[in-house]
């Protein structure tokens, strides 16, 4: 209910403050009433399991009580995200997942012959609780069990807007789909759901990236107190992402239909789709830490009323190109349209409160979006020259190899630009051959 999300924002604020002791308390306070609202949770499910004995199925008895435990201990590994996070300590973030996925993956298919369905859940829970003994041995800090009304109420306030947010950002990515499912054959939708998947991956990995920034964000805010002092941390990511994002999309762009084409023909009507909602991913993506800059700096309102119209307009928008004759084409290009409106909106936003010396809010916008303009440039330029036709696997490949190569001469102008202006290639090179720790 906001809670944890209003830990995220305040506990690496009060940190970039200096105010320590404020932050464990605030940190024990958000546990406790986390913790409880989950116990309280688990114990129901307990008692729903216990009164049904006679009613239920012998699954649902059993399953009820374990997936509230489950519950209780993955909470714990999100409180103890959080406590790396505002610290700035990734690596056991990254080492806990690693383990509960593979242990998880590597339980389910052991037990999962032995036990049926209460193998998984059994994995799960086991999985789970690994990750929580894992993080709790490599944190320095431990929970307490301490109830404060005002400081929950508190974390409540700032973290409900958040976690509306993140709300309406789902909302935004899933109407289209809802279009399908109420306006369109059944099938269309399964067309159309490769398309969300590729794209949803796409927009996770710079959703990632941001989040791991968004708490140097608010310590450097905590510690200042001006706005003006984020611009660094801000822009140099905004700008890498303005190059790194429209080449990868591009590579999509280029090969998604090898794959598709060759290995699941079925889902070949798609493509269209696939290609125009990778177009509008390209947005979203680059407003991605914008986004945690205006959360950051208390202009969640922004977010709010924005991404509430945006919803409602690709919602309108949707129905009138499904109407149209356009089916999963219309509904890919208002969906797109939307995320393109949305992301500018932010941008541009944020742009205004940290403007460039010299250079309009406007001018920044266009000056962040010229890269996506050239690769586009590019990208049609080689479907002009070597256009894609029907051909066997051999022929794609080829294709694709030959697409790929010349894409990365033309945007090799890019990179040096990038590398000239951040220097983050040879950071990045440096981290991966081990010469700098990260």
């Amino acid at each position: 209910m906001g809670i944890l999300n209003g830990m995220e924002r305040e506990v690496p604020f009060l940190l970039g403050k200096g105010e320590k002791e404020k932050a464990k308390a605030f940190r024990n306070a958000g546990y406790t009433a986390i913790i409880g609202t989950t116990t309280i949770i688990f114990l129901i499910l307990c008692l729903i399991s216990f009164l049904g004995r006679d009613s239920y199925e012998t699954l649902t008895r059993v399953a009820l009580p374990l997936i509230g435990a489950a519950l209780v201990l993955q909470i714990h590994t999100f409180l103890y995200n959080q406590v790396f996070m505002a610290d700035q300590n990734f690596t056991p973030i990254s080492q806990s997942w690693t383990i509960q996925s593979l242990l998880n993956f590597a339980l389910s298919i052991g037990l999962v012959y032995k036990m049926g369905i209460y193998g998984l859940i059994v994995a799960l829970i086991v999985s789970n609780l690994t990750a929580v003994l894992f993080l709790r041995s490599r944190a320095t800090f431990r929970f307490r069990v301490q109830w404060n009304g005002a400081l929950v109420w508190h974390l409540f306030k700032r973290g409900v807007p958040v976690f509306a947010y993140l709300w309406l950002g789902f909302l935004l990515r899933q109407v289209d789909k809802l279009v399908i499912i109420a306006m369109l054959p059944r099938i269309e939708l399964g067309y159309y759901g490769i398309a969300g998947t590729i794209a949803g991956m796409l927009v996770y990995i710079t959703s990632s990236a941001s989040f791991v920034l968004f708490p140097q964000l608010l310590r450097k805010f905590g510690k200042t107190g001006e706005i003006g002092a984020l611009a660094r941390t801000l822009k140099e990511p905004t700008f890498a992402f303005s190059i790194f994002v429209p080449v990868l999309l591009a590579l999509v762009y280029l090969w998604i239909h090898i794959p598709v084409v060759h290995f699941l023909p079925k889902f070949a009507p798609g493509i269209d789709a696939m290609r125009i909602l990778v177009l509008g991913t390209l947005f979203l993506s680059i407003s991605s830490l914008p986004s945690y800059f205006l959360i950051t700096v208390n202009r969640t309102k922004v977010l709010l009323i924005g991404g509430a119209l945006i919803v409602a307009l690709e919602a309108v928008l949707n129905v009138a190109l499904v109407n149209a004759g356009l089916g999963i084409r219309g509904v890919a290009l208002g969906a797109a349209i939307c995320q393109f409106l949305y992301g500018t909106i932010l941008l541009a936003y944020t742009f205004r409160l940290i403007p460039d010396e010299g250079e309009s809010t406007l001018r920044s916008v266009i000056r962040t979006y010229a890269p996506s303009l050239y690769v586009a440039a590019v990208v049609a330029a080689l479907f002009h020259f070597i256009p894609v036709t029907p051909g066997s696997l051999r022929e794609d490949i080829v294709r694709g190899i030959i697409h790929g190569l010349l894409f990365v001469i033309a945007t090799a102008p890019l990179w040096i630009h990038l590398q000239r202006k951040t220097g983050v290639l040879s950071l990045a090179w440096n981290i991966v051959t081990g010469r700098r720790k990260q």
